[in-house]
């Protein structure tokens, strides 16, 4: 291996290969998922799943964060005739060194707050995710950052999700920066059967889907709480 690219990360225990089509299997899987294939070769760094980091390399330059990640995630089809994954499994002392390391190149996918503890989950990511999902009419709800989705529970596309609510967002900045009115707090559209919420949440994006018996004042009241809960 080639020392996960030179950044230093805890080599882990190597725990074999895993076939691309199981690898929504991973969902406990703490380490490296390594990337090897005829466009380039990268890494993502998973906890429990979860995406916290990624890298790839091929002939046209490196890639760090979400730029890596969306270089592996639209590989072209042919680039999964070859494709090579292995495991990497580390320790919880491993991962917080793993974490540690690609704050410091720059590889992270989720954001971090400064000077915080990187074994701690922050409370809104996952829990606070938790919490709007089982509010009465939410369908889905996701983290994003520049139209890629980090972290959804619920039903539906996150990808498209993302995608949609990086457009809403886009327009409507647009529309705070002409009008003068300084930053937007939420952006909500509503349809017959659907709503869509945006809020800022620090460097990345919260994203709520609801179907048309959700109760909005409910949804909005929590989205200020995990706002401020991270202030």
């Amino acid at each position: 291996m080639l020392r996960h690219y030179e950044m230093r990360l805890p080599r882990g225990n190597f725990a074999g290969f895993v076939p691309p089509e199981e690898t929504l299997r991973l969902q406990s899987f703490c380490g490296i998922l390594e990337i090897a294939s005829d466009p380039g070769e990268g890494f993502l760094l998973l906890d429990k799943g979860e995406i916290f980091a990624a890298y790839f390399k091929d002939l046209t330059g490196d890639f760090k964060g979400c730029e890596a990640y969306r270089k592996i995630d639209v590989l072209p089809p042919d680039a999964w005739t070859t494709l090579r994954l292995a495991l990497w499994r580390y320790s919880q002392v491993e991962l917080d060194e793993a974490l540690k390391q690609c704050h410091e190149e720059g590889l992270l996918l989720i954001a971090t707050k400064s000077g915080e503890t990187f074994g701690e989950r922050r409370p809104w990511n996952r829990q606070g995710l938790e919490k709007l999902l089982k509010l009465p009419g939410v369908l889905a709800v996701s983290t994003f950052n520049d139209g890629f989705p980090v972290e959804q529970l619920g039903d539906g596309d996150p990808d498209q999700l993302a995608a949609v609510a990086e457009d809403l967002l886009r327009a409507g900045s647009r529309v705070v920066k002409e009008l003068r009115t300084g930053r937007f707090d939420q952006i909500i559209l509503e349809s017959g059967s659907r709503k869509l919420i945006v809020v800022p949440q620090e460097d990345l994006h919260i994203v709520v889907l609801t179907g048309e018996d959700a109760n909005l004042g409910l949804i909005r009241i929590t989205l200020r709480g995990l706002q401020q809960s991270e202030d």
